[in-house]
């Protein structure tokens, strides 16, 4: 038998400078052969999870290796001929040997140096028939597999698609019909095409040796891997993205206002060409454009005729900058302003509680005083006489030490008049239902939560500015983008908040 042919030709052979090879006629190999030991080991296990027993083979030190199986059904055509090699855009190769006539190295030295040998049992001491059998469909999951792990097939024939551009920020590179599927069923995702659309049109992309099932199977896979990466990749608000830029007319350039560099218009127009979304222009009409065409005609968006430069002043200062005063060398002081602002409103200011560069005074009186009081108070401060009586008022009603620490500041009370009542609302169904802190929501069940309490569509926007101030933070948990309450950023997602809010 087979088995007794190979220990006789090792046992002659203790050294060849060739592989000892095995037909792939009746047996199945993938060879996982990934330099990084880490990659390599995981796939590997994600493999014999799915698919116990296979015999392992090494290569020297190196991480890479192969599984051994054989055939469960003889007469399947397991895949087309020259189609066996699955990429990785980080690198690495997995390949799957199932074709007749291709060969797998099971002794001996490798071409490119390093001795096989085998963990455990190896094909001297096992019979073929003994071997874990995968059926034809188990071999197309180990595809899909692949596929899902971001590896795709780098051969192969089948429809033909015309070839759409590609995004720097795909989830990864691809070649051959994987490469022109990937693409085609990114393109449909971005267009808000549903699944079942797109699973219908995949029939028409079927490659000769695939099932339906199959094909449909590696489809559907790519939209949940699209939907995935658009979710977790999504453009910035408009308005967001707007306030980090300013145009300088003298220059003809754009500034970046989050690191102070400038860039040329033509650079700007590259580097944010691919940002666009739909917004409701003057008329009242939904349309779809480029954030950089909407900057041009937007005009809230920030412009200025020139910048000025002091020689030594660098672009981003922390809390010292350089001054010039008359008669006297440049020199460097404490970088701070003092403003005052007034207003009618309590949310004339927006920050929240713990804002400690403003102090809020707001005024407790009800109604103003008679308009003529304050014309006669005008009089009496442009006359000598007029400031004197005020000084003897003040010191008469107003003459006690001054106290030992400063007054209170009305910072809670415009913290209040800021807060939604959507955020109010939230805030006492999470603390109504004993939740313990911190409590996490991704954020399409935020949007669908504000939507239901307002009974409107808010502004993406506006509805993360107001969650943070009312003690929500944003960021991502497990890959996804969440919305979090509490001191510290939770390691589960709440998935029930939606739910008992909507039924509420």
């Amino acid at each position: 038998d087979t088995s007794t042919r190979l220990r006789r030709t090792f046992t002659k052979f203790r050294a060849p400078k060739a592989n000892i090879g095995l037909r792939c006629d009746q047996a199945l190999m993938v060879d996982i052969d990934i330099e990084v030991p880490a990659e390599a080991q995981r796939m590997t296990q994600l493999i014999l999870n799915q698919f116990p027993g296979g015999l392992i083979r090494r290569r020297g030190d190196s991480s890479k290796l192969a599984l051994l199986y054989r055939r469960a059904d003889l007469d399947g055509v397991y895949k087309g001929q020259g189609q066996k090699r699955y990429c990785h855009s980080g690198g690495g190769v997995v390949e799957l040997f199932d074709n007749s006539g291709a060969q797998m190295g099971i002794f001996s030295t490798g071409l490119d140096g390093g001795d096989y040998r085998w963990d455990g049992r190896s094909p001297l001491d096992v019979c073929l028939n003994d071997l874990p059998p995968l059926s034809l469909e188990q071999w197309g999951v180990l595809r899909q597999l692949l596929t899902r792990e971001g590896y795709v097939a780098a051969s192969g024939g089948g429809a033909v698609l015309h070839k759409l551009p590609k995004r720097n920020d795909t989830p990864q590179l691809a070649t051959g019909w994987n490469e022109q599927v990937f693409y085609r069923v990114g393109a449909l995702v971005r267009q808000g095409v549903d699944t079942a659309a797109i699973l219908r049109e995949a029939e028409q992309w079927r490659e000769p040796g695939y099932t339906e099932v199959q094909t449909q199977a590696e489809v559907a896979d790519m939209v949940q891997r699209w939907e995935r990466h658009i979710e977790d990749n999504r453009d910035p608000d408009y308005e967001a993205w707007r306030d980090g830029w300013a145009f300088e007319e003298a220059g003809n350039r754009y500034w970046d206002l989050d690191a102070m560099v400038p860039i040329l218009q033509q650079a700007w127009r590259t580097t944010n060409g691919h940002l666009r979304g739909e917004h409701i222009d003057q008329y009242g009409q939904t349309r779809k454009q480029s954030y950089c065409d909407r900057f041009f005609l937007d005009p809230d968006a920030q412009r200025v005729l020139a910048t000025t430069v002091a020689p030594e002043q660098p672009l981003i200062t922390d809390d010292r900058i350089s001054v010039e005063h008359k008669g006297r060398d440049r020199h460097q002081i404490d970088n701070y302003a003092r403003f005052m602002f007034c207003s009618n409103h309590l949310d004339g200011l927006p920050f929240d509680e713990n804002e400690r560069r403003f102090f809020a005074i707001v005024c407790q009186a009800a109604e103003a005083l008679d308009a003529d009081f304050y014309a006669r108070f005008v009089e009496l401060c442009h006359s000598e006489q007029g400031l004197a009586d005020i000084a003897a008022w003040l010191r008469s009603n107003y003459s006690d030490e001054l106290p030992s620490r400063p007054p209170v500041s009305d910072t809670a009370l415009v913290a209040d008049a800021l807060m939604d009542d959507w955020v109010v609302r939230l805030a006492e169904i999470v603390d109504s239902s004993h939740r313990k802190y911190p409590v996490a929501v991704i954020a399409k069940d935020m949007a669908k939560i504000v939507e239901h309490l307002t009974d409107q569509r808010i502004n993406p926007t506006h509805r993360t500015k107001a969650l943070k101030r009312g003690g929500w933070s944003i960021g991502k948990i497990n890959g996804k983008r969440v919305y979090w309450r509490g001191d510290s950023k939770p390691p589960n997602i709440d998935d029930d908040l939606l739910g008992e809010v909507c039924s509420s």
